[in-house]
């Protein structure tokens, strides 16, 4: 997810020790570890439930209505996070630019709405 090499821990914790202290630092580092481990979960988990709620192969603002991934009537914009290893086609109203190049290198197709 993050590529955050020794030397920035490093200098983060470093950091972390003079502006918030010896005593509370492990605390604060243990709550931060706790903070990311449910992030990455739940964007484990929105990935998972998509997958397998995914039974169509064309993607489009009333198939993620239904299930449940958006409300309303608001503009979807398509970013380009994470990994796509299989072909959809998806009409929505925006794309970012790597999300249009990971569709297309996955022999998707995209349609703006």
């Amino acid at each position: 997810m993050f590529q955050i090499g020794f030397l920035e821990i490093l200098i983060i914790l470093i950091l972390g020790l003079v502006i918030i202290g010896p005593k509370r630092l492990p605390v604060v580092v243990k709550n931060l570890l706790k903070l990311y481990r449910r992030m990455q979960n739940k964007f484990s988990n929105f990935r998972k439930e998509f997958e397998e709620e995914i039974g169509s192969e064309e993607i489009n603002k009333d198939f993620l209505i239904k299930i449940g991934k958006i409300s309303g009537n608001k503009p979807v914009k398509i970013l380009g996070n994470g990994d796509l290893d299989k072909k959809f086609s998806i009409k929505v109203d925006a794309f970012s630019k790597s999300a249009e190049n990971k569709i297309k290198s996955a022999g998707g197709s995209i349609l703006k709405v």
